[in-house]
């Protein structure tokens, strides 16, 4: 039997470390929740009510996630320190086979594979695909501060075991990938060994099960999924160049085609405007922004119309759901038109007509 541990620092991270942990399940699969260090007092205990959903998917979890004022405030340098702690007495108890991550720049990771490698000589460092990251590569990969002065002041502070990866995936500590799509992965990982996804899995009665309890902790109706006609996806308000406007002409065009009743609404995480988008649209169903969008895609209707822009969520549903109709709204914005351009060449491929606000859609 081989142990596996999965760090998850985002739901799409849980959804696909759950697909892989049902994979496995001969194995000890244990999941190192790992949440985003800041300075700020931060109380949150989403994964932690995520993971009373996958008792029966996971052996055991550590989660790193503030979920009540009881628990210790730290700066980053002493939560740092405390994670790199707890993650060497987990390895050093249970040392790992394989270790799986969403992001291989994430310090915590990394730690863990150096240490990993120091109970076993051929431990195999694993990338969950991340979403649109894996297949157009990272943001600032181009730029000078990331390709020479980040990589040199993390070796600075942390020793060789840094291993600096130019994109997702890319690092020294990756041998394999899992992906959605394999063919279209950044051109700078394919030398590394590529797989698919199971995407059986995510039609077993055991990962939909987890997903119906995720919808029970964010308390959807699950039996309401059912009627969705149009689902709107939701990019952050301030991805947009006229913001909250540009949301509210995407739902009247959804309106169009629809009754506002049959709408579901999914905003962004981190929206500002959930209590306007539930003022200004009474009559739709709003699902709850925290929710993984990933947790619905196994339970919506094939033909639910899905309408997004430049988000992962696009991606995921063109995967998972082959026959859903999906319709990614261009957007018009000098800023990041070098992002549009490659983000319309990878709907194309992936067969996502990118349409104008005013098309017949």
């Amino acid at each position: 039997m081989m142990t596996n541990y999965y760090f998850i620092s985002s739901p799409f991270h849980l959804f696909l470390a759950c697909n892989l942990s049902i994979e496995n399940s001969n194995d000890k699969n244990i999941a190192i929740i790992i949440p985003k260090i800041t300075n700020i007092k931060v109380v949150s205990n989403t994964f932690v009510k995520a993971m009373k959903s996958a008792k029966n998917i996971f052996s055991e979890f550590t989660s790193f996630e503030r979920a009540n004022d009881g628990i210790p405030f730290r700066n980053k340098h002493d939560e740092r320190k405390y994670r790199f702690g707890v993650i060497e007495l987990l390895l050093k108890k249970e040392p790992a086979d394989r270790i799986y991550t969403g992001n291989d720049r994430r310090i915590e990771f990394q730690f863990a594979m150096h240490i990993a490698n120091k109970f076993r000589y051929d431990v195999t460092g694993i990338y969950m695909d991340d979403g649109m990251a894996t297949y157009l590569g990272h943001k600032s990969m181009n730029t000078i501060i990331h390709q020479y002065i980040e990589p040199l002041i993390k070796k600075i502070v942390y020793g060789n075991w840094w291993k600096h990866p130019n994109t997702s995936g890319g690092s020294a500590w990756i041998n394999t990938l899992y992906v959605a799509f394999p063919e279209h992965v950044h051109f700078s990982v394919k030398n590394k060994s590529i797989k698919n996804i199971n995407y059986d899995i995510f039609q077993t009665t055991q990962f939909k099960d987890f997903c119906l309890k995720q919808l029970e902790q964010f308390d959807v109706d699950a039996k309401k999924i059912d009627g969705i006609k149009v689902l709107v996806v939701i990019t952050h308000e301030s991805f947009y160049p006229d913001g909250y406007h540009h949301i509210v002409k995407v739902i009247e065009k959804a309106k169009q085609l629809t009754e506002e009743k049959y709408i579901a609404i999914k905003a962004h995480p981190r929206s500002e405007k959930i209590v306007d988008l539930k003022n200004d649209f009474p009559n739709c169903m709003h699902i709850g922004n925290k929710l993984g969008f990933e947790m619905l895609l196994p339970l919506l209707p094939d033909d639910c119309l899905l309408i997004g822009d430049a988000s992962t969520a696009v991606f995921t549903a063109r995967w998972l759901k082959p026959v859903m109709k999906i319709r990614a709204i261009k957007i018009v914005d000098e800023s990041k038109a070098e992002l549009h351009k490659e983000l319309e060449k990878l709907y194309t491929k992936i067969n996502v007509p990118v349409v104008n606000m005013n098309d017949d859609w």
